[in-house]
């Protein structure tokens, strides 16, 4: 399988602080559910399945270390996530589902060693050029120390691989690598796919809409837009390749 390793610099993500999010249940049919893991645990190779915890992200069995820090410190990640996937059908909890449910799983802990990676690494998940619902991505907040807003932000940006958003060349976008223009959100207007250039996006095109991709694929959080049919999440997807979050890593 190709890899598609990607750079993120902690520089790179800026954003402002949220208040509080009330309480986000799962709703009856949600458009798409992201379960938070704060306990991370044992993962273990083979294809994608967050309630067997099996990640093809992984080339071996990995025990995942906890996230390390207290209840108010997840509490603010929790809610900066909650923000940031606001606008949409997607409920993001910290209690994992029922076996039966579809859902993306966001493991938090550990270092990148953890599960098998270089210094350096943030995050990682699978790219997808659909969007999936039934993954699994590693965030190491272990490695960001007690930057919880950088924690939070690279969840956001692999949870959006995960929904099949490639790197967005928009600085106010959190799929971006570009800095200095304050609060990221999820945009709504086109834009190059890039890192520090433009390019053309990896699953087609020569440009990106983050904030309708997820709108096309999930509907809107109120219901006034629907998700489109020909953007449906798929049930069982191949990714394009693995994208790692790493300050420092050129692309290869």
């Amino acid at each position: 399988m190709r890899r598609l390793w990607c750079t993120l610099t902690a520089a790179a993500i800026v954003l402002a602080a949220v208040g509080n999010v009330s309480a986000q249940p799962v709703d009856d049919e949600p458009g798409a559910v992201v379960f938070l893991n704060r306990n991370a645990g044992v993962y273990f190779p083979g294809v994608d399945s967050p309630a067997a915890n099996r990640s093809r992200i992984l080339s071996s069995t990995r025990n995942i270390p906890a996230f390390a820090g207290d209840d108010k410190d997840w509490k603010k990640i929790l809610n900066q996530v909650r923000a940031r996937f606001a606008p949409f059908d997607i409920s993001i909890v910290d209690v994992e589902p029922d076996p039966s449910t579809r859902y993306v799983e966001a493991v938090v802990g550990g270092t990148p060693a953890s599960a098998g990676f270089g210094p350096g690494t943030l995050g990682v998940a699978p790219l997808f050029c659909s969007p999936s619902t039934n993954t699994i991505v590693f965030v190491f907040s272990a490695a960001m120390q007690d930057d919880l807003d950088l924690i939070a932000s690279v969840i956001e940006h692999e949870v959006g691989h995960a929904f099949g958003l490639d790197h967005q060349f928009m600085c106010k976008d959190p799929m971006t690598y570009l800095t200095g223009c304050g609060e990221k959100v999820f945009m709504n207007q086109d834009a190059a796919c890039g890192e520090g250039s433009a390019r053309s996006c990896v699953c087609g095109g020569s440009t990106q809409n983050s904030f309708a991709s997820l709108i096309d694929a999930f509907g809107s959080r109120d219901g006034s837009l629907k998700p489109k049919p020909e953007h449906a999440q798929s049930v069982a997807l191949e990714p394009l390749g693995i994208c790692t979050s790493a300050p420092g890593r050129g692309q290869q």
